[in-house]
């Protein structure tokens, strides 16, 4: 049997439309995409709910627009140049519209954590607070940077540890490693984490972890809430939200969660 007759024709047609989409970052419709790609409409159809089906697509639940999902992040190790952010933006901004709390997106750089991404929700209200995008946090007194520590490889937590005075921000911040280490317990089995105005008077932070398919920490997602809006009863279930938000993100990204 030679090549040609070796060909999946549906195959063919399904990389057709993968790569075609890779020309609409924010999404496309099923008419456009079936027309630049030469096929009937419902054979795009049927290729974009199976790849929907396994977060390889995401459909806009407003526009109905297709655009490629955060699944395709398994094959980061091979495809550096796929944008983390831009596949976990739509999480964060379904998880704030929702709540109404601001997320901000952080990454691991050098023992810090660096908020890369934000969003606010639209309100009425005018008490608002979010992080600033760039904005860098000691890892040990604000949310995110603890759900980094809290899932550290240990020879990187002990050298963290020993190469990091834990200074004083506030009256609050927590300064003994014993203190801190049993903090990072209770943050993995948890799934959350909770700074009380450790790092800034009056703000109270929450952050949970985004893990790829090898069950690394990509990121963290946090929000930021005023100290005197919040009632400390209600931080269990706002830690509730924000893993499950950044649980249904993992399991985008090829994370086995259950």
């Amino acid at each position: 049997m030679n090549d040609e007759k070796k060909y999946v024709a549906v195959l063919g047609k399904a990389i057709q439309v993968l790569e075609y989409l890779t020309n609409f970052p924010k999404g496309a419709p099923l008419n456009e995409i079936a027309n630049g790609v030469g096929l009937n409409k419902s054979s795009v159809y049927r290729i974009l709910q199976t790849y929907k089906s396994h977060n390889y697509v995401l459909q806009s639940p407003s526009s109905g627009y297709y655009r490629l999902g955060g699944r395709l992040l398994i094959f980061s190790p091979f495809v550096s140049e796929y944008d983390l952010v831009s596949s976990i933006y739509p999480y964060m901004k379904e998880f704030s519209d929702s709540t109404g709390y601001s997320t901000d997106l952080a990454m691991l750089e050098d023992f810090s954590s660096v908020v890369v991404e934000t969003y606010a929700p639209r309100s009425t209200s005018s008490i608002h607070i979010e992080a600033e995008k760039g904005y860098v946090s000691k890892l040990y007194c604000c949310a995110t940077g603890k759900v980094f520590l809290a899932h550290m490889k240990n020879e990187d937590l002990q050298r963290y540890l020993a190469e990091n005075e834990l200074t004083p921000l506030t009256r609050h911040t927590i300064t003994e490693v014993d203190r801190l280490l049993s903090d990072l317990e209770d943050i993995r089995e948890k799934g959350y984490s909770v700074e009380m105005m450790e790092n800034e008077n009056h703000i109270i932070s929450l952050g949970a972890p985004i893990f790829n398919s090898r069950q690394e920490i990509l990121a963290a997602l946090g929000i930021m809430l005023l100290s005197h809006t919040l009632s400390e009863r209600d931080i269990p279930k706002i830690g509730e939200s924000l893993r499950e938000a950044t649980q249904k993100i993992s399991r985008t990204l090829g994370a086995n969660i259950v």
